[in-house]
Order: structure tokens, then C-alpha cells, then sequence
């Protein structure tokens, strides 16, 4: 089996709409010591069904589209465009229309200027790094879509996706010009009104206010501490009280959606084990990149009925030593495939200088779940007691081919928190097990949030 490519599904645009896929990498094969270790993934499913639910109504009531606007690399191009997915964590309840969001580090890092820092960094398909010189945040737009408006915004039977649009399809010949952008621009006026980067889980972070706060990560391929650890989770607060008027696609006013979010906040399991038993919701905002379509309106997918087992269960760090002919996995200054990284701003520690993070977190992959660029930061959602709450964070996709041409994509979750967690690795017949520590980043976070 070959890997063809690993991609996080935040999609980079230009305003002319010419896309690219952030940080992929190709790897030469996925068989260790004669074990293929893909193989057992190969017959999941998520058993997706094609009607409305409450799952994915209570995830509309608290999910948004982030439009994060650029500034262009080379003077006198068009602002540039990239996408991701938030949910909201939970209310500021010093101020009556502040609230903590969540989505990926990897989301967040387009708002480098608001971190210290301009320096930005673009991983090629290799995982050689180019600093991005002019690389600057201008604004943060953001949509939502309305809970009445969910059931015809799901995967069709013949696996087509039906994508919530305001204006006509192509045949109607609209010109690009004719469509209005239904995206609400965040004031940036005050600088109150800033979006501000308030959690990482990154590194002591990812591990404060636990019980395994001291403890370490151990790489089990070099032997050595991974001092730059994360999972793709992070927080912002943001100001919604000079938009409260402003409406979406539907009518719906920002301070409707607000109320509506705020009558049923967001809930998480106060157990960090997973109950396969339940049944799992993921919902999120793809962006569809066709040209009669220039990313001013949003689209949504939501993926009902997921049913997953300990066999979904996965640690990417399990299949490291077979790409390290395309880098050096102890040497944070050198090249880095987007395989178990996480791209985001210049971080220093006392020995070396990180431009990535490596992504250590207890995951969950799904059959069939990739939902497309642009949704990276979704949520999935678990459901018990005919009540809902977030298990864990979608980063994107592991893709890859067999030699047999077979295409396979599964979705990535890092878990929010997770019990200590393993994996074994066999050399020559003898079978290591290397731990990692437990995490909770609702208590790391120092956020106060509803459980149940």
C-alpha cells in the first residue's frame, strides 16, 4: 500500500479562485516488517444516512464558516482567501456577546499578526518550508446557517453533496460580479473588536491543569523527548456586538443565532472514554471552489449516523518510519512532511527554533468522512440520553491509494481529552509499547464549560 497524500482540510484560495491543497506529502509505503498497518482501516464505514436530525440541527446551532482574508504575497495581487470551520466553545459571561470559539491551530494560524509575529511559513508537498514574506491577516469574515435550513444540506444516496447556495446554478450563466457575498465582516474598527488567540494545544499547554501535566512524550522511533507536541485544537475570542444586526442567507440576525446557541449551550462528556456504542454526528462547511461560486456564500455537510469502534482508533505516529527518506524527524529545523505536523508560527524553546508542531493527539479516523476543504475544525459530536456533546475536533483527511489503485479517505478527529493512551511497535519479532500521556484541554483550557 502506497500513501498518497495526507491533507488538512483547510482550503488556501485567491480571490480568482485558483486552488490549492495546504500541506500534503506522499510516503513510500505503510508496510512495517511485513504488516501492512492500513489494512484493517480498509473495511470501515460511517453508515451516513440521508435525512435531518437533531444531531446535526443542535451542531448548525453553534457552528460557523470562517473566511479569514489575507494580505496577498506580491504587492498588487487580490486579497487572498482561506477557509476553516469554528464551533462555539462557550460565552464570556463578562461580556454579554463575547464567546470562546474552537477550531484547528492550523485555522488559526492565518491570524498570525494577532500572535506576535508576522512569520508564516508554507510547507510544500516535500515538506520543504518558504517563508511567506508579506504574509498578513486583514480581517475575519464569518456565516452560519440556520437550523430550519439543515435537512436539505446532506450527502445525497448517490453520494452527491448538496451545498446551500443563494443565488442560481452555473447553467443560469451569472456572472461572478451579480453574486452577493452573504459573508459578515467581524468590525475590526476598536480594538476590542479583535479576534484574540487565547488557548494552544501546543506543548505545556496541551498538558496543563491535568494529572499528567509532568509527564512527557516520548518519540518511540528516535528515542527522544518531542518538545514540540500538540493536537489541532485551539480557542479565540471574539466580539460579536458590533455585527448583532447583521444577517445570513436565511434572515437570521448574528444576535438571533447568539440566543439561539444560548438557551443550549455547548456540552462535553465529563468521561474521557468513548462510548462506541452511541451514535456520532460531524458537520462543517466545505468550499466548493467552482469558478461561478467565488467562496461568498457558504455551503454545509453534514455526515448523520456515524457508527464507529475501538478500530477507528488511531495514533499517526504508528507509520513515521516509513517516510523518514523524506525527512529529518530530529531535527525541528529541517524539513517536515505535513504527516503528523501542524503548520503554524514561529515558536522558540530553549534549544531549538519549531516552525510546526507535531501532532501527538489520541484520534479517531472515519470511513468516508472526509468533508472537504474548508471544514477543518469541525466538530464531531456523540449522543447520549437523547443529549449531545463534542468528542472531538476534525482536522481533515488521511487519503491514500493501494497498489491495486483503490482510493481510500478517512476523516481525522483529534480527541479533546483522552485517557493515557499506546502504541506498539514491533522490531524483529519483539513488540515495544511506548505511552503518552493523558490530556484534557476543556480543563486545560481554564474555560469554564458545561458536562455532562
Amino acid at each position: 500500500m502506497r500513501i498518497k497524500k495526507i491533507r488538512k482540510s483547510l482550503l488556501c484560495l485567491f480571490f480568482a479562485v485558483i486552488p490549492f491543497t495546504l500541506s500534503s506529502c506522499s510516503a513510500s509505503s505503510t508496510v512495517i516488517n511485513g504488516i501492512n498497518i492500513w489494512e484493517k482501516y480498509n473495511t470501515l464505514g460511517s453508515y451516513i444516512t440521508d435525512s435531518p436530525s437533531d444531531g446535526l440541527k443542535w451542531i448548525s446551532q453553534r457552528a460557523l464558516s470562517l473566511r479569514i482574508r489575507i494580505n496577498p504575497e506580491t504587492e498588487g495581487e487580490s486579497d487572498k482567501y482561506e477557509f476553516g470551520t469554528a464551533w462555539i466553545y462557550a460565552k464570556d459571561d463578562s461580556s454579554p456577546f463575547t464567546y470562546y470559539l474552537a477550531t484547528n491551530i492550523h485555522v488559526i494560524a492565518n491570524l498570525n499578526k494577532l500572535n506576535s509575529t508576522t512569520e508564516r511559513y508554507q510547507e510544500s508537498d516535500w515538506g520543504s518550508l518558504k517563508k511567506l514574506e508579506n504574509y498578513e491577516f486583514v480581517n475575519l469574515d464569518f456565516n452560519f446557517v440556520t437550523d430550519n435550513q439543515i435537512s436539505s444540506l446532506i450527502k445525497k444516496p448517490n453520494g452527491e453533496i448538496n451545498y446551500l447556495y443563494e443565488y442560481p446554478s452555473p447553467n443560469d450563466n451569472k456572472d461572478t460580479k451579480d453574486y452577493k457575498d452573504t459573508y459578515i465582516a467581524l468590525s475590526l474598527g476598536d480594538k476590542a473588536q479583535h479576534p484574540e488567540i487565547v488557548y494552544t494545544a501546543t506543548g505545556k499547554d496541551l498538558l496543563k491543569n491535568t494529572v499528567d501535566e509532568k509527564n512527557e512524550y516520548i518519540n518511540p522511533y528516535s528515542k527522544k523527548i518531542i518538545e514540540n507536541p500538540a493536537i489541532d485544537f485551539a480557542i479565540i475570542k471574539v466580539d460579536f456586538s458590533s455585527v448583532l444586526d447583521k444577517i445570513n442567507q436565511n434572515g437570521t440576525t448574528v444576535k438571533q443565532f447568539l440566543e439561539t446557541y444560548d438557551s443550549n449551550p455547548t456540552t462535553f462528556s465529563k468521561s474521557p472514554i468513548i462510548d462506541y456504542n452511541s451514535t456520532f454526528y460531524l458537520a462543517g462547511f466545505p468550499e466548493n471552489y467552482e469558478t461561478w461560486k467565488p467562496n461568498l456564500n457558504v455551503a454545509w455537510l453534514g455526515l448523520n449516523d456515524i457508527k464507529l469502534n475501538s478500530d477507528n482508533n488511531f495514533i499517526s505516529l504508528n507509520y513515521e518510519s516509513q517516510i523518514s527518506k523524506y525527512a529529518n524527524f530530529d531535527n525541528p529545523k529541517g524539513p517536515m512532511p505535513s504527516v503528523s505536523s501542524l503548520s503554524y508560527v514561529k515558536q522558540e524553546s530553549k534549544d531549538n527554533l519549531f516552525l510546526w508542531y507535531r501532532n501527538v493527539a489520541n484520534q479517531l479516523i472515519i470511513g468516508g468522512g472526509s468533508l472537504g476543504g474548508g471544514s477543518s475544525g469541525s466538530m464531531l459530536v456523540s449522543e447520549k440520553d437523547n443529549k449531545f456533546y463534542v468528542v472531538g475536533i476534525y482536522w481533515g483527511a488521511y487519503e491514500f491509494t493501494t497498489r491495486n489503485g483503490i482510493d481510500y479517505a478517512y476523516g481525522g478527529v483529534d480527541l479533546l481529552k483522552t485517557n493515557p493512551y499506546f502504541i506498539d511497535v514491533e522490531n524483529r519479532g519483539i513488540t515495544l509499547r511506548y505511552n503518552f500521556p493523558g490530556y484534557d484541554v476543556t480543563k486545560a483550557a481554564g474555560i469554564a464549560v458545561k458536562e455532562i
